[in-house]
Parts: structure tokens; C-alpha cells; sequence
């Protein structure tokens, strides 16, 4: 009777450990220079940089031969505004920062090599977006940790409109996962952060502003999360991108936060955020309002959220260091890096217990 429920278990947490697939990428071991004692707090940013690129091109499928083939094509993306995106990463100290819209891996290791002084680890896969943005990870190299990534890109659903199984990220769900340095690898994780990049509000078939797939995309991170809860119990885990519509008012985002799964870092926060310090984006539509829409976040399940003791919106800056205001046009809002705001976070990991 003691071995067949010693092999159960065994195999409920094989079971659990391959749907988190946590087998999918070898160790990286970061330099650590850094102590956990001298440590304490990490701040962690949610970027949604806009289309970060450095490629003179792109390989495009050619529909007729089904090969890819290079596109010349000069860099759009303003270097300014690059200049500026790595201006705040580095002013504000951020320790751990999930990225979206990034344009493949040459992009990011040139960002961190050109802008970031080399200062980071970079973690990315291809995902499964059409424009080749990409989700990536930048993690201090001087942090005490080893850190797995995985993937969720492969994950599928059966498409209400086609009937056929698809995949279900229009980007991916990859998740870093960190241990001490000291740790094995029959360890479980300290704690884990998911990079998220919703489908956008583009109409898709039978599916207006695509509430529908955003929704299976949300209750596929749903199962995650519970996944983990159920291998893990104690172990942290943080959900950060971009949502691509409100987040505390869009019907997608319900299984999220039912019988407090997870958490918005802004409800956590010891200094309290009004309703305009929690915008993240501004909408701004031809011969209608600007919209103003929280679409950006850190989530954090029950164990996460106890580490959490700040958070906030960054906002941009005028050459002479004043805030500037929310973007009432859509020209104002051009002048700006991206068309969204980092969200920051910081996390004290003296709460970790064993850590």
C-alpha cells in the first residue's frame, strides 16, 4: 500500500512537473556577485516596448514556394526612443524585466550589448506571432540565482470559429523559473514570472474585438497557475505583460482573479495607487475620446503577493526631469517611447523564508 502511494505521488509530480515542462531548458547560472542576505528587494519592470528592433530585415514565408526569404527593410523604430527605453531600465535599477514586442533575439542582445552596457542575461524563444514580436527576459547577471526557461508556445485549443486545434498563444506563456545558486535540481523553483503578451483587440472571425480567444488564452494561464499551486504550494509565482484590453474591467479576465487565484501588485502596494495612477495605456481613435486603460500588469498568486511591498506606473519624462502628462492626442502619445508605461514593481525576497 506505501509503495503504490509513493509511486502516485511520484507520478502526480512528474505528471505536473511536464505540463509546466520545466525539463525544457538546461540551468543558466547567473555571475551572483550579488548575495541573497545584501540583496532583500528585486524590482521587477512589465514593459510593452513597442516594436523593438535592430534587423535591417525580415525573413518572410513566401506564400507561393512556402520558404522564408529576407525583406530588406530599414529599422523604424526611432533610436531615441530606444535610448530612452534603456534610459529608464537603467535610472530606475531594474533587476528582473519582462519585455514585449521585442523583434527576435539579435534585437535584444544588441539592446542589452549597445544600450544596457552588457549588464543583463537575456532569455528569449521565438513565439508564435506572425509579426515576429517576440516576449523576452532581462535579468540582472549580477543576481545570486540559476534560472530555467520554458515554453508554452506549443499549447493548443480547439478554435471556435474552425473547429480545428490550434495553437492558443498568439505569442507564447514562456516562464523563467529561479533557484539559489546553492540549489539542486530536485529543488523546487523559489519562485517563477510569466512573460504575457495577449491577443490584441483586432476583430477575428465570429470573434469581435477577439474577447473570445484572449479569453481561452486566460484560462489556459488559469491552469498554469494552478498547476503550480498544486506541485508547489508555497512557491511564488508572478504574471506580467501586456493584457491587451482592461484588465479589471474586460470579461476575459474573471477566471484570473476568482476566489483569489491571483492579484494585481497595485492592490498591494503599501503606497495606494488612484485610478489615473494605474493607467498603462492611452487609446486614441479617430473623431472619439482618448481611452485610458490599465492593459499592463504584475500579477501575483497567494504566495507572490506577500512579497510584494511596492508598485507603480512609470511615467515619461520631459528633458528637464518633469512628469509629463498623459497623452491627450494622438501625436502627444507619438512623442513618447511606446504607447505604453513600464509597470515596476519590487519585491521583497527576505519574505522567501528559506532564502
Amino acid at each position: 500500500m506505501k509503495l503504490t502511494l509513493f509511486l502516485f505521488l511520484i507520478l502526480f509530480v512528474f505528471s505536473s512537473f511536464a505540463r509546466c515542462d520545466l525539463s525544457y531548458s538546461a540551468f543558466r547560472t547567473l555571475d551572483g556577485t550579488q548575495s541573497l542576505k545584501e540583496l532583500k528587494k528585486v524590482k521587477m519592470g512589465s514593459y510593452n516596448v513597442l516594436n523593438l528592433e535592430y534587423s535591417p530585415g525580415k525573413y518572410v514565408k513566401n506564400s507561393k514556394t512556402g520558404e522564408k526569404e529576407f525583406i530588406p527593410k530599414g529599422i523604424t523604430k526611432d533610436p531615441k526612443a530606444t535610448q530612452e527605453i534603456a534610459d529608464i531600465m537603467l535610472s530606475e535599477n531594474l533587476d528582473i524585466i519582462v519585455l514585449q514586442e521585442v523583434e527576435g533575439k539579435q534585437a535584444i542582445d544588441l539592446f542589452n550589448k549597445n544600450f544596457l552596457a552588457d549588464q543583463y542575461e537575456v532569455f528569449i524563444m521565438p513565439g508564435n506571432d506572425t509579426r515576429g514580436i517576440d516576449i523576452a527576459f532581462l535579468v540582472k547577471k549580477d543576481l545570486p540565482f540559476k534560472i530555467k526557461m520554458t515554453s508554452n508556445r506549443e499549447a493548443t485549443w480547439i478554435s471556435h470559429h474552425s473547429k480545428k486545434v490550434e495553437k492558443i498563444f498568439s505569442r507564447d506563456l514562456p516562464t523563467l523559473h529561479f533557484w539559489r545558486k546553492s540549489a539542486s535540481g530536485s529543488d523546487p523553483p523559489d519562485f517563477a514570472v510569466m512573460g504575457n503578451h495577449l491577443k490584441s483587440q483586432r476583430d477575428r472571425a465570429s470573434d469581435p474585438k477577439s474577447v473570445i480567444m484572449r479569453t481561452a488564452q486566460v484560462d489556459e494561464i488559469v491552469q498554469n497557475i494552478k498547476n503550480y499551486d498544486e506541485t508547489f504550494p508555497d512557491m511564488p509565482v508572478f504574471l506580467a505583460g501586456d493584457f491587451n484590453a482592461n484588465i479589471h474591467e474586460g470579461v476575459e479576465f474573471k477566471s484570473l482573479f476568482k476566489d483569489g487565484l491571483m492579484k494585481d501588485s497595485f492592490d498591494l502596494s503599501t503606497t495606494k495607487l488612484t485610478a489615473e495612477e494605474r493607467i498603462t495605456h492611452t487609446f486614441h481613435p479617430r473623431g472619439a475620446e482618448t481611452k485610458n486603460s490599465q492593459l499592463d500588469a504584475v500579477l501575483a498568486n497567494k504566495s507572490g503577493s506577500s512579497l510584494i511591498s511596492k508598485a507603480e506606473v512609470y511615467r515619461y519624462k520631459n528633458t528637464d526631469g518633469s512628469i509629463k502628462s498623459l497623452p491627450k492626442t494622438y501625436d502627444e502619445r507619438e512623442l513618447n517611447p511606446s504607447d505604453h508605461f513600464p509597470v515596476i514593481v519590487e519585491i521583497d525576497l527576505s519574505k522567501l523564508g528559506a532564502i
